[in-house]
C-alpha cells in the first residue's frame, strides 16, 4: 500500500473538521509521515518583506474560507522563528514572537477573539492609522465581520481605509495594510501542487505492487507530472479566473487530489484488479481527465467540491470539432505518427488495447450497434484525453465552448492590441445588436435604444443616445501595476464628451466578451443570454442615466428596415404633435 495515496485522500475528506480547519487538518504529519505541501506564494514573500522592515505596518488578511489566511500566518511565524510551528493551542487565537528583536503579534482569526479583545485591537489599528505608534500585527479576519465591527465602533478613518483598499487593492504606503486574498488568482499554484503530488519518491512504494499495470492512480500520477498536461490544467484554472470565478487554495487542493486519485484507494484497486477484464473496461473512468470533471464522484463530494462544479461548464467532452474527432477516429495517416502513438499508446485509461480494438471494429463497420456504442463511449473520453495530451494547442483549445477565446487572450496579453480599431468596432457592432435586438450593421456609432413605439408586429427601438465610435476604447490593466499579483483585466470605456467628462467603465470578462463578439459575428441572441443579458441591460441603463439629455421635441431617431437591413432613420414631428 502507498501511504501517499492515503494522504491525498485526506484532502478529499468531507467532514466538518476538514472544512473548518483545513490548514491544521492537512499539515498534521503524525498520521502518515508525509511532508505536507509548502506553497511558495507571492503574498507570503510580500508579507515577509513588509515585516522585515524597521517600521512594519499592521496587516489585515481577508478572504474566503480556504484562501490560506491561517496558512500564511503559520508561515510568517516559521519564517521569523526559524522552526516548524507546532500548532495553535486549543484556546489560543494569537501568537506573540520576536521579529528581529522586535515584537510581532499574529492573530489567526479575529472573529474567534472575544468582543472586547477584538474591539481593543481595532481601536489600536485606528490610532496607528492616525499616526500613533503601536505593535505590528498580522490579523486574519472575515470581511463581513470586520466591516460590521468597524461600523459599530464608529472608527470612520479606519473604516474608510478598509473600504478603499478592499476595492482598489492594498496600499503599502499606509500604516495599516488590507490584503484581500479573494482578489488574488490561485491558478499559478497549479504547477507547484502537481509537482508535489507527482514527485517520484512518493510513488516508489508502487514499484512492487501487483496491480500497478491496472492502477489508474499510478497512471494519473505519471501523466500529471508531465509539463504539457500541467500547462493544460493550468489553462483550465486560468479560464475560471477569466470568468471571474475565484477558486480558493483549499478547493484547488481538494480538486487536484481527487483528479489524481478519483477517490480510489490502494485496497479498492487491488480488489477490482482481481476481475481484470471488467476492471480494465471500467478503470478508464478514473483517468485524471475524467476525475477533473468528477465522472465517478459521489453526489456528496460533488456538493462539497466547488472547483468541480465550476469546471462543469468547461467540459470539452461535448464539443465536436472535426480536426480533433478526425484525429481520434479516422485519420489513418496520423495513426502511424509519433504524436498519435504517444497520445494513444496502450494504457489503463484506454483499456490497454481495448480502444484500438473497438476503433478498428468501428472503422470496418462490422456492427452498427457497436459503432454507436463506440461513438457514445469513446469520443467524449478521447476528446478529454486529447485536450490534455495532444501537442496541437490551437486544435485542443477549439474544444472549449468559446469561439473568441484566442482573440480575448491576445488582447489581454498586449495592451497595444486593445488599442487597435477592430476590437472596438466589433464591440460596438455587438452592443448595437444587443441593445436594439436587431441585426444592424452600424459600427460608426454606439446606439443606445429604448423600445417605445409599437410597429405592426414588434416594438420599435427608439435611439436615445448616439455615441461616436472614437469615444470608445478598450483598456487593459496588466498585473505589473499592482502591489500583489492580479489577473489582467479589460475594460470598455465609453465617453460622451458633450454630456459628461467621466466615462462609463464596463468590465469585459471572458463571458461578456464572448457574448458581444458572437452577436457581432451574427450569432443568435439566445447564446449566453441567460448569463449576459442582465449585464447588457445594466450597461444600457447606466449609459441612459449618466448621459441623459433633454429630448429635442422636433424629431425622433429609430431603426427602420430598409433594403440594406436595419438602419437609423429620423422622423420629424409636426408642430401639432410637439404640443
Amino acid at each position: 500500500m502507498n501511504p501517499f495515496v492515503t494522504h491525498l485522500n485526506r484532502y478529499t475528506t468531507a467532514s466538518p473538521e476538514h472544512e473548518a480547519a483545513f490548514d491544521e487538518f492537512t499539515s498534521n504529519t503524525a498520521t502518515d509521515g508525509i511532508e505536507p505541501l509548502a506553497l511558495r506564494t507571492e503574498v507570503g514573500e510580500r508579507l515577509f518583506q513588509l515585516f522585515d522592515q524597521d517600521r512594519p505596518p499592521a496587516v489585515i488578511l481577508t478572504g474566503n474560507a480556504g484562501d490560506g489566511k491561517t496558512y500564511l500566518c503559520r508561515k510568517i511565524i516559521e519564517k521569523f522563528t526559524g522552526r516548524d510551528f507546532p500548532g495553535w493551542d486549543r484556546d489560543a487565537v494569537k501568537q506573540d514572537f520576536d521579529r528581529n528583536a522586535h515584537p510581532l503579534r499574529v492573530i489567526k482569526d479575529l472573529s474567534e477573539m472575544g468582543v472586547q479583545s477584538s474591539e481593543s485591537i481595532l481601536k489600536g489599528l485606528h490610532r496607528r492609522l492616525l499616526g500613533a505608534p503601536s505593535m505590528p500585527f498580522l490579523i486574519a479576519a472575515n470581511e463581513g465581520r470586520l466591516r460590521a465591527q468597524l461600523a459599530s465602533l464608529g472608527l470612520p478613518e479606519l473604516q474608510a481605509e478598509v473600504d478603499r483598499q478592499l476595492q482598489q487593492g492594498p496600499d503599502p504606503r499606509k500604516a495599516v495594510l488590507i490584503i484581500d486574498l479573494n482578489r488574488i488568482p490561485t491558478s499559478g499554484y497549479i504547477p507547484q501542487v502537481l509537482d508535489w503530488m507527482t514527485e517520484r519518491p512518493k510513488w516508489t512504494a508502487c514499484g512492487n505492487c501487483a496491480a500497478r499495470a491496472d492502477c489508474p492512480i499510478l497512471h494519473n500520477a505519471t501523466q500529471l507530472g508531465k509539463s504539457t498536461v500541467q500547462k493544460r490544467v493550468l489553462r483550465m484554472y486560468e479560464l475560471l479566473e477569466h470568468l471571474e470565478h475565484h477558486v480558493t487554495i483549499r478547493d484547488q487542493l481538494v480538486h487536484m487530489a481527487f483528479t489524481l486519485t478519483g477517490g480510489l484507494t490502494c485496497q479498492k484497486v487491488r480488489q477490482q484488479q482481481k476481475h481484470q477484464s471488467e476492471w480494465r473496461a471500467k478503470a478508464r473512468n478514473f483517468a485524471y481527465y475524467n476525475n477533473l470533471w468528477g465522472l465517478e464522484a459521489t453526489e456528496t463530494f460533488r456538493k462539497k467540491a466547488t472547483a468541480l462544479k465550476l469546471m462543469g461548464r468547461l467540459d470539452v467532452a461535448t464539443q465536436s470539432v472535426f480536426q480533433v474527432d478526425h484525429f481520434i477516429i479516422s485519420d489513418h495517416q496520423a495513426s502511424g505518427h509519433p504524436a498519435y502513438q504517444q497520445v494513444f499508446a496502450p494504457a489503463i485509461d484506454l483499456g490497454h488495447t481495448l480502444f484500438h480494438q473497438e476503433r478498428e471494429s468501428y472503422l470496418l463497420g462490422d456492427h452498427l450497434e457497436k459503432a454507436v456504442d463506440f461513438v457514445k463511449g469513446w469520443l467524449p473520453h478521447c476528446r478529454r484525453k486529447v485536450f490534455f495530451e495532444w501537442h496541437d494547442e490551437e486544435a485542443v483549445l477549439s474544444l472549449l465552448p468559446f469561439q473568441h477565446l484566442s482573440s480575448y487572450l491576445k488582447l489581454l496579453k498586449d495592451p497595444k492590441n486593445a488599442r487597435m480599431e477592430w476590437p472596438v468596432r466589433k464591440m460596438v457592432l455587438g452592443l448595437n445588436r444587443a441593445f436594439s435586438g436587431l441585426f444592424v450593421q452600424e459600427t460608426d456609432h454606439l446606439y443606445v435604444t429604448s423600445h417605445y413605439g409599437q410597429g405592426a408586429r414588434t416594438s420599435i427601438p427608439i435611439i436615445r443616445q448616439k455615441i461616436p465610435f472614437e469615444q470608445l476604447d478598450l483598456e487593459v490593466q496588466l498585473p505589473e501595476q499592482s502591489f500583489l499579483p492580479v489577473q489582467p483585466q479589460m475594460t470598455l470605456n465609453i465617453t460622451n464628451v458633450k454630456l459628461s467628462p467621466d466615462p462609463v467603465r464596463w468590465k469585459v470578462n471572458l463571458l461578456r466578451f464572448e457574448h458581444v463578439m458572437r452577436r457581432a459575428s451574427g450569432g443568435t441572441a439566445n447564446v449566453l443570454a441567460e448569463e449576459c443579458d442582465l449585464d447588457i441591460r445594466h450597461l444600457k441603463d447606466e449609459l441612459l442615466t449618466r448621459f441623459q439629455s433633454a429630448p429635442s421635441g422636433e424629431q425622433i431617431e429609430f431603426f427602420a428596415l430598409s433594403h440594406a437591413g436595419y438602419r437609423p432613420e429620423r422622423l420629424r414631428l409636426p408642430r401639432s404633435v410637439e404640443g
